[in-house]
């Protein structure tokens, strides 16, 4: 009887939800229709088909909007046609064309609902001889800028040519020889990198143009070997490599491209963390927590020219090289003849404390309402109830922890030739917890019954968290916190190229194939 009397409200609801759809698929519908009879009311035919075909979209089968879309359909194409014509008279191409394709769309739409009732005009022919039209007069507009040496503004027309009609004549070509008559004029006037960057797009638009990649390539690699000469290997190694990338087997380039790597690449050794308190946190060596991190941190953001060593690395180098571990103190502050690394980061925890207060309890008590049911003897004799309002006293005990966590300390990054400190951060990380919750509540009558009523603000407290976060948790956001700080600060200082301007003069000849 049951899964009977759950069917039917099943099929009930289904009827429900279809017969809803169908009222608002029929209320869109019939407000569709209303737009298209304004449109055409005020001689809008094209606008008014649209609407009728909007509805057949959402109701293909309304016999309303089909019979009006049918009777409007050729005046609807001839407003349009008229108005791709009157641009086409008007040599404005752009707006023809476009006024061509809406037609289009349009005719494909008639067709879809059996409402094309006459012969239209080949519109794809139209619109590809408007197209080319279109086409024919960016190019020769380009071919003007061309013969005037305005090489940006041909290479703006023969692209907008290829926009309209693919491919077209020789624009690739004359696109190509644009950028390279830039280029050769760029080279001339020793704007050397503008010259590079003007050849690679000319054997970019036509592969093998003249010699575009060998000069492209020559002066990139001629850029790099001038960096590198001057201690600029970061430059060095982006300009060789632009020049392989172009020419792969360039002349010494691998052995130029090596020496700009290695003299590019910053070489950090983490050496000593050291924790003067004697006290960690949730069992973890803080030193080197926070060593590891700042370590995955750089590691996952430095560029390629950023190489870290940890300690056993660093001994490694000065043991062959005979530098003594103590002069890997933090506490130095000598330069030492150490190849191999720039810069060492030293650390120093001089502050763990960690204060928790305990739970503490505390008796309360608070005022709550409740209700409850009179009976009485009205006028007329007969038995009848009314509600009364009364007030309780509820005993219920708040609880409260809390938990604070302070790490002190520094953080230095050393330059190994020198001793000069080029970072120096202080760490003062606190986090705190706290909690305060209610519970075990007392009253004469059951709290959560329905004629009882107390304030929101206890019923809130009784929801409270009841555990303070644990010490790992916070630790590691601490760790997380000070890592952060102190990866921005090194890749900041020692992540960086420097801005360095191009050469006035390059010397350098063009090799031949």
């Amino acid at each position: 009887m049951y899964s009977t009397v759950r069917l039917k409200q099943t099929i009930g609801g289904i009827l429900l939800t279809i017969l809803a759809a169908l009222f608002i698929g029929c209320g869109a519908a019939g407000k569709g229709i209303k737009r298209g009879d304004q449109a055409l009311a005020r001689g809008d035919n094209f606008a008014a088909a649209n609407e009728y075909i909007s509805v057949l979209v959402m109701k293909p089968k309304n016999s309303k909007a089909l019979a009006k879309l049918s009777s409007i359909a050729k005046p609807a194409y001839e407003q349009k046609l008229k108005m791709a014509e009157g641009y086409k008279d008007q040599s404005d191409l752009e707006n023809a064309l476009t006024e061509y394709k809406e037609l289009r769309q349009f005719i494909d739409q008639l067709k879809t609902y059996n409402a094309l009732n006459f012969i239209p005009l080949d519109v794809n022919k139209a619109i590809n001889d408007v197209s080319a039209g279109a086409a024919e007069k960016h190019y020769s507009l380009a071919e003007s800028f061309f013969k005037q040496a305005q090489y940006e503004q041909a290479i703006s027309g023969y692209e907008s040519a290829l926009s309209f009609t693919r491919p077209y004549k020789d624009v690739y070509e004359k696109i190509a020889e644009s950028y390279y008559s830039m280029a050769l004029n760029r080279e001339q006037t020793k704007r050397y990198r503008l010259a590079a960057e003007n050849y690679q797009k000319a054997f970019e638009q036509v592969r093998g143009y003249k010699d575009a990649s060998q000069r492209a390539a020559t002066i990139y690699y001629n850029l790099g070997v001038y960096f590198l000469s001057n201690g600029q290997c970061r430059k060095a190694y982006e300009d060789l490599s632009r020049a392989q990338s172009i020419i792969p087997q360039y002349p010494e380039i691998d052995n130029k491209l090596s020496a700009a790597k290695e003299r590019a690449t910053t070489k950090l050794a983490f050496v000593q963390f050291d924790n003067t308190t004697g006290k960690d946190l949730a069992g973890m060596t803080l030193g080197d927590f926070i060593f590891e991190t700042i370590k995955t941190n750089v590691q996952s953001r430095a560029s390629q020219f950023i190489r870290l060593l940890d300690r056993e690395q660093l001994l490694v180098l000065a043991q062959e090289q005979r530098i003594s571990e103590g002069m890997l103190s933090g506490e130095s502050t000598a330069p030492m003849k150490l190849e191999g690394v720039q810069y060492l980061i030293f650390g120093k925890i001089n502050q763990v404390r960690e204060v928790h207060s305990g739970l503490s309890r505390a008796p309360m008590s608070a005022e709550y309402d409740y209700w409850y049911e009179v009976p009485y003897t009205d006028d007329k004799g007969k038995s009848r109830t009314k509600t009364e309002w009364a007030k309780g006293t509820m005993y219920y005990s708040s609880f409260k922890d809390k938990l604070s966590v302070t790490i002190g300390g520094s953080i230095r990054v050393v330059e190994a030739k020198t001793g000069a400190v080029v970072i120096n951060h202080q760490i003062s990380e606190e986090r705190m917890d706290d909690i305060t919750y209610a519970d075990e509540f007392r009253a004469s009558h059951e709290l959560t019954a329905d004629n009882v009523s107390y304030s929101d603000d206890l019923k809130q407290l009784a929801k409270m968290r009841r555990e303070l976060k644990d010490i790992d948790t916070i630790a590691k956001d601490m760790i997380s916190s000070i890592a952060a700080t102190m990866t921005g600060k090194i890749l900041s200082s020692l992540d960086i190229t420097p801005s360095i301007s191009d050469p006035t003069n390059l010397t350098y000849e063009i090799p031949h194939r």
